[in-house]
């Protein structure tokens, strides 16, 4: 196994939380994630800017 892995790329990653609205708060305001869009009835999607 190596002892580092490097990661070039993710399209999509999903999180379990237990209270959606705090979540979502610290997601927009506190972490600067631009919201796309809301998937009834509880998955919104935000999105990350591309690193270089």
């Amino acid at each position: 196994m190596p002892d580092s892995m490097n990661i070039s790329g993710a399209g999509q990653i999903a999180i379990a939380i237990s209270d959606l609205a705090e979540s979502v708060y610290f997601y927009e305001k506190i972490l600067k994630l631009e919201k796309l869009f809301d998937v009834p009835p509880n998955l919104p999607s935000l999105t990350v800017a591309a690193c270089a």
